[in-house]
């Protein structure tokens, strides 16, 4: 048993582990411990893990010593960092050791980790994309990886970032004219950190040489905004109350923003290169330079520029093109609006119904548009026609013709004409050649004289045989030679009396041989003696061509000559083609028209 006690003055004793060394060992070196340490200066140990931190306050300013050995392999510190501070961490060793080091935010994610030795590790959040100047709460752990030893740690709160004022989406101007407004939008972040006092932005108007056309807008001001936040979202036109400037001359332009050039607001000298921003080009035409040769403004030169087209209408403004160019087109279907003022009517092309974009020509004249799908469409363009015809809108009527003459009923002023006789086909009704009242199908006497009074039931010539009163009716039987003079009802007699001398009136046509009839085959006689003569002529004489007027002679007479070639054509037929001929029928539509009533059977 081992009983000491040590009551020499130069042993303090003290609290602590001791050891009792019996014999002459070797030298005795303890192992290294950290027992009762005070880490980095907080009067004790620090926490063990990032569930278990030493809190050390916000935007800290601390700097010690830590320690770390086998009993106790890690220390946690947790801090919080306010107003956008930024924060620096350091930490390196006294000795060979290697610690490393992890900083978590307050979700427990990793911010970031790094390994310290002798030569010292940092990390700090300013110019960290993700971390500068944000707020929150933070822990680092510091484990001795397997090692021991001391730690120097520093953990220092930095100022805020400076701000980075910025412009960003800016759009502004477009190919214009010069009387025209600008639209224009475009905003302003601030990139960094706060900033501090006032500022002023401009937005401005300038030239391919970048030379200040005019300031479209501007203003001062200040903001809270920070990290990524708007200052500022403009969006206008300029000018607002009226159009820009008519003298601008032609040229090529944009717009630029600029934001703090003055630096009022504080911000690091590298960051100033996004204060300015300049939009794309855009082109700005002088108005009176463009109209130079169009008075009316509507897109269509007044004189011709080398391609042809010029307005006809150079002082209204209209954008026809397909009758006319340039004129006022009301519906616009492409064809000008009709016009007394310039003589432009629907005749001479102008759009026939100017208020209907889907009709603007109607060829045929009945009242319904040429395009079939359009508005009352034409189903039957270029042939006229009528409401619900045979097809539909536009076309004939459908083809009736009740008596049967060829004429169809609408256009038939005699829809009774019978069966087989020959009608006017303009009106449908039957042919009066002579005029005398009676028509053809009824006229006997198809040649009466004009002014003759005739017979109605046959259209014959009615003759007095001078029946009068007072006459004295002698003769001898054989016809007579009394005068036959007499006041009464029948007038002037001509002295030819019938074998009982009673003066009775008789019908011409009864009479024995028609004198027409016997006119038509004298000339048919004669003509036979004519052409006989000439050809007897020719034969006996070889000094030249028989006289012409034996030739024409039997040619004189159309109609002659046509009945001569036919024994068939009584001379009653040949004097109605006569009076067709005169009428202005060709001879064979006379002949035709003829054979119809004097010679059916051809048509049988």
């Amino acid at each position: 048993m081992l009983n000491w006690t040590d009551f020499s003055p130069w042993f303090a004793g003290g609290a602590g582990e001791y050891r009792i060394i019996i014999g002459e060992p070797e030298v005795y070196v303890p192992s290294f411990t950290c027992n009762d340490w005070s880490d980095a200066g907080i009067g004790t140990d620090a926490g063990t893990d990032v569930s278990n931190p030493m809190n050390i306050g916000s935007n800290p300013s601390l700097e010690g010593a830590g320690c770390l050995s086998g009993q106790d392999t890690s220390d946690a510190y947790q801090f919080s960092l306010t107003d956008h501070n930024n924060v620096e961490i350091m930490l390196d060793l006294d000795n060979s050791s290697v610690f490393t080091s992890s900083l978590y935010d307050a979700n427990g994610s990793m911010v970031t980790a790094w390994v310290s030795n002798s030569s010292g590790g940092s990390w700090s959040s300013f110019d960290d994309v993700m971390y500068e100047g944000m707020d929150g709460t933070f822990t680092l752990v510091i484990e001795s990886a397997g090692g021991e030893g001391y730690y120097n740690l520093s953990i220092e709160t930095d100022d805020p970032a400076k701000a980075d004022l910025a412009v960003t989406n800016l759009s502004c101007g477009e190919d214009m004219l010069s009387n025209q407004s600008i639209t224009y939008s475009f905003d302003i972040h601030n990139l960094r950190g706060p900033a501090i006092g006032d500022f002023s932005w401009s937005l401005e108007l300038i030239d391919s040489n970048e030379a200040l056309v005019e300031e479209l807008d501007s203003a001062t001001l200040s903001t809270f905004a920070t990290y990524g936040q708007v200052v500022l979202e403009r969006s206008n036109t300029y000018p607002t109350d009226s159009t820009f400037a008519e003298n601008t001359a032609t040229g090529i332009y944009s717009c630029r923003v600029s934001v703090n050039m003055d630096l009022t607001v504080d911000e690091y000298p590298n960051s100033v290169s996004n204060n300015q921003m300049v939009g794309e080009n855009f082109t700005i035409q002088n108005e009176d330079e463009l109209w130079a040769n169009d008075f009316d403004r509507d897109g269509y030169n007044t004189t011709d520029t080398g391609d042809g087209i010029v307005d006809a209408c150079p002082q209204k403004k209209g954008y026809s093109e397909l009758d006319r160019i340039g004129c006022p087109d009301y519906d616009g279907d492409g064809y000008s609006n009709p016009t007394t003022l310039d003589n432009w009517s629907i005749e001479e092309g102008a759009d026939w119904d100017s208020t209907d974009e889907t009709q603007w020509v109607d060829a045929d004249g009945d009242g319904f548009g040429d395009n079939s799908s359009g508005t009352d469409g034409d189903q039957c363009p270029g042939v006229y026609g009528i409401e619900g015809g045979d097809g539909g809108d536009g076309c004939p009527p459908p083809f009736v013709d009740t008596d049967g003459d060829g004429v169809q009923d609408s256009d038939d002023d005699c829809p009774d004409t019978g069966a087989g006789l020959t009608v006017n086909p303009e009106d449908g009704c039957e042919f009066d050649t002579d005029g005398d009242g009676v028509v053809d199908s009824l006229d006997d006497c198809p040649a009466t004289a004009m002014g003759v009074t005739v017979n109605p039931e046959d259209g014959c010539e009615v003759t007095d045989n001078g029946g009068g009163n007072n006459g004295d009716g002698s003769g001898d039987g054989n016809g007579g030679t009394g005068d036959g003079s007499g006041d009464g009802n029948g007038g002037t007699g001509d002295g030819s009396d019938d074998e009982n001398g009673d003066g009775n009136t008789e019908d011409a046509a009864e009479s024995g041989i028609d004198a027409v009839m016997i006119g038509g085959i004298s000339g048919g006689v004669i003509l036979i003696i004519l052409l006989t003569l000439l050809i007897l002529r020719k034969g006996r004489s070889n000094d030249g061509m028989a006289d012409d007027s034996f030739a024409n002679a039997a040619f004189n007479d159309p109609m002659m000559g046509m009945a001569a070639s036919d024994p068939s054509i009584t001379a009653e037929q040949l004097q109605y083609e006569q009076q067709l001929h005169a009428h202005g029928y060709t001879a064979e539509q006379a002949r035709a028209y003829a054979d119809q009533h004097f010679r059916p059977w051809l048509n049988q």
